[in-house]
């Protein structure tokens, strides 16, 4: 581990920030060797390597406070429109599962406006996103209820060209 540390930190980097959808598609494409923090699934898994999960995250429903269903009910999958922001994976596990996914989110605002004017009954997001949001727009968190959909730790993907052509990685 030791020899891998420093031979890492020997290589030569550069980070430069991207919108999130466009990060993963230049791992993808072959044009970046890296984007971070990620949870796994089985697209990206195709094209990168998943590092060992160093964040944790967990993914909560939001729903209004008065919602008496359970988000995670299939009775609830087949008849609630749904969200999550746009290029996540929270919305590809929804697409996957076939929930009703609603609108194209691409900012924290517009998933919530929808979720405030009930033109969605849920949305998926990280805790700790949706936390930073409504403190920064002074929103009491209590307006809402929090349910737990999955435990997904964030972890770092390589492309698999990187990972092949540093073999001591």
């Amino acid at each position: 581990y030791h020899n891998m540390t420093n031979h890492y930190f020997l290589q030569d980097y550069q980070i430069t920030i991207y919108p999130w959808s466009r990060a993963q598609a230049m791992v993808r494409d072959g044009d970046a060797d890296a984007f971070y923090a990620a949870s796994w699934n089985e697209e990206r898994g195709s094209y990168a390597a998943f590092s060992v999960p160093f964040v944790p995250q967990k993914w909560y429903w939001f729903l209004s406070k008065e919602s008496n269903v359970d988000p995670n009910s299939l009775e609830f999958k087949k008849k609630e429109p749904v969200s999550a922001l746009l290029g996540t994976n929270m919305r590809k596990y929804l697409q996957d599962n076939n929930y009703i996914v609603s609108g194209t989110p691409e900012t924290m605002d517009a998933v919530v406006k929808m979720l405030d004017a009930n033109r969605i009954k849920a949305v998926v997001v990280n805790e700790d996103v949706i936390g930073e949001y409504f403190k920064n727009n002074k929103i009491n968190p209590d307006k809402y209820k929090k349910v737990l959909c999955k435990d997904m730790p964030l972890g770092m993907y390589f492309s698999n060209k990187f990972v092949n052509e540093h073999k001591w990685f």
